[in-house]
């Protein structure tokens, strides 16, 4: 049996079947649908951190992969808008003067930070007449 196996793979490889590419589709077909895209979306991740031109085709699933590195400069724009709200706060400017329109996401950072540094500025003030 196993030497008609290997005869009839010889004999689609000379028709053109790519067996590389047939190993692949036979290992995603033992998976259920949500391992094999799960395992295709990780392969084309991979790709990308290769700089292979496949690993650009991110729309090849639903939901589109958002890159790690736009991810950790979205984080460091939250933390840094969060900062300069902080800071804003203690020094006791107002609230109203965060730079970021009230649509960003920035915008709620800001204010927590603000709020942070005011409260702050308040807990550390010294009492009236001291």
């Amino acid at each position: 049996a196993a030497a008609a196996f290997t005869a009839a793979k010889q004999h689609a490889k000379s028709l053109g079947v790519d067996l590389n590419a047939l190993k692949i589709v036979e290992h995603l077909a033992s998976l259920d649908d949500a391992d094999a895209e799960l395992r295709m979306r990780e392969t084309l991740r991979y790709a990308a951190w290769m700089g292979l031109e496949i690993g650009t085709q991110p729309d090849m699933f639903e939901q589109p992969e958002v890159s790690l590195a736009s991810q950790v400069a979205a984080q460091h724009n939250e933390w840094k808008a969060e900062q300069a709200g902080y800071d804003a706060g203690k020094s006791g400017d107002p609230s109203d003067n965060c730079p970021h329109p009230g649509t960003s996401p920035l915008n709620p950072r800001w204010h927590q930070g603000w709020r942070d540094g005011a409260a702050l500025r308040t807990e550390t003030k010294p009492p009236e007449g001291g």
